[in-house]
C-alpha cells in the first residue's frame, strides 16, 4: 500500500519541483544573474532542488502523521520544515547579495 502511494506521489513531487524552479527562474533577479555568473547558477539549482525535494517529502510525511498518535515524529517533521524554510531564505539572500556585489563591481 505504501509503495503504491509513493509511486503516485513521485510524479507529483517532481512536477512541484519543476514548477517551483520555473517560478524562481522567471524572476527578474534571476534573469539578470544568468548573464553574470554561470557557476553560481549550478550551485543555486542544486541547492533549490535538494531543498525543494526535502521540503515536499517532509510535508507529505507530515500529512500522513497524526500529531496525537506520534507527537515526537510530528514535531520532528515540523522542525525540519522550519529548518528547510530557513534554508530557502538563506539561498535567496545569498543570491541577492552576490548579485548586488556583481552590480557594484560592474558599475
Amino acid at each position: 500500500m505504501a509503495s503504491s502511494k509513493s509511486k503516485k506521489i513521485r510524479p507529483l513531487l517532481f512536477t512541484v519541483l519543476v514548477i517551483i524552479n520555473l517560478l524562481i527562474t522567471q524572476s527578474a533577479l534571476f534573469n539578470n544573474y544568468i548573464k553574470t555568473n554561470y557557476t553560481m547558477i549550478i550551485k543555486y539549482f542544486t541547492a533549490v532542488l535538494s531543498v525543494s525535494y526535502n521540503y515536499v517529502l517532509c510535508i507529505s510525511r507530515l500529512l500522513r502523521t497524526s500529531p496525537r498518535a506520534v507527537p515526537e515524529l510530528f514535531n520532528s517533521y515540523t522542525e525540519t520544515i522550519t529548518h528547510i524554510t530557513k534554508e530557502y531564505y538563506s539561498i535567496i539572500i545569498s543570491l541577492y547579495h552576490e548579485h548586488s556585489q556583481i552590480l557594484l563591481h560592474n558599475a
